[in-house]
Order: C-alpha cells, then structure tokens, then sequence
C-alpha cells in the first residue's frame, strides 16, 4: 500500500482508469498480485485452524474466481492504459517469482 501512496496513485483494483503509474517496486517486484496473496494466504491460515480439508477446496475455488474475473480484468485494463510498461510486467508471476513457473 505505501507504494501506491509514494506514487500517488490508486491502489483500488476497481478504479483502474484513476491509475496514473503502474507500481512495479516492493512486493510487486516478486508477485503481481501481492494483496490478493495475501489474502489467500489468510484464508490457508483460516482452513489449517479449522483442521479440515473443505475450506482448502474453497480457497481453490475462490483463487480461480480470482483468476478469471478480477484479476484477468485488471491486467487487461492496465494494458490498456500502460502498454509497454504493462507488458513489461509478465516476467513476475501472478503470484509469486517468475511468469513461466506457472500462471502467467
């Protein structure tokens, strides 16, 4: 969050078009999503304390509901506005390390 404060930009995933950079330093060095993973990993601590295997399916789940209507939108909006530096991006996971390791 202190990156988007240091560039003075949003870092509300619904307001893209208020976006005026593409924050690429802190966490976003090593995932492009670092607050959604951090979510999921809340949510993995959640399902280890409940001691059951159904939240793990539900967090499966929830991560490709991520995957498919929020987080491919997002990228195809900072694409749109930020081109080649967007497109510069892709050499750090979704998640986490480099794109070609798993979902790009």
């Amino acid at each position: 969050m202190a990156g988007f404060l240091r560039a003075k930009t949003t870092p509300n995933p619904v307001q893209i078009d208020r976006a005026t950079v593409l924050v690429v330093t802190g966490l976003y060095r090593i995932s492009r999503n670092p607050m959604y993973l951090s979510l999921i990993a809340v949510l993995k601590g959640w399902a280890v304390l409940l001691g059951s295997l159904g939240p793990f399916l539900l967090i499966v789940a929830f991560e490709r509901l991520m995957v498919t209507y929020q987080i491919r939108a997002e990228e195809s909006a900072l694409a749109a506005r930020f081109g080649a530096d967007c497109a510069a991006t892709r050499r750090v996971g979704r998640w986490i390390g480099r794109a070609n390791i798993g979902s790009s």
